[in-house]
């Protein structure tokens, strides 16, 4: 399979491109990049959501940066922002 983009990680995690980046820029997502572009390779992510899910305990969910939860003792926390509301010019 081909790499994942941040924008498509994003969307099928369910939070933004920006949290991706930020993910890989701390070291908690594998990446490469290809010149600016970041790529985060298929295994990354199911390396990522498994250990994860092993967090998790026996719920069997698997907590994605949509979501909000304390990691490893309180050494970080993932949260997605809320989605803001385009307004209407007038």
């Amino acid at each position: 399979m081909r790499p994942y983009t941040p924008a498509g990680l994003a969307e099928h995690w369910g939070c933004s491109d920006e949290k991706i980046r930020q993910m890989c820029n701390a070291g908690t997502l594998r990446y490469f990049k290809i010149g600016k572009h970041y790529r985060i390779p298929v295994d990354a992510v199911e390396e990522y959501e498994c250990n994860s899910s092993e967090l998790a305990g026996s719920t069997g969910a698997t907590p994605l940066p949509g979501t909000s939860r304390t990691v490893g003792g309180g050494d970080f926390v993932l949260k997605h922002a809320h989605e803001r509301k385009l307004r209407r010019k007038h």
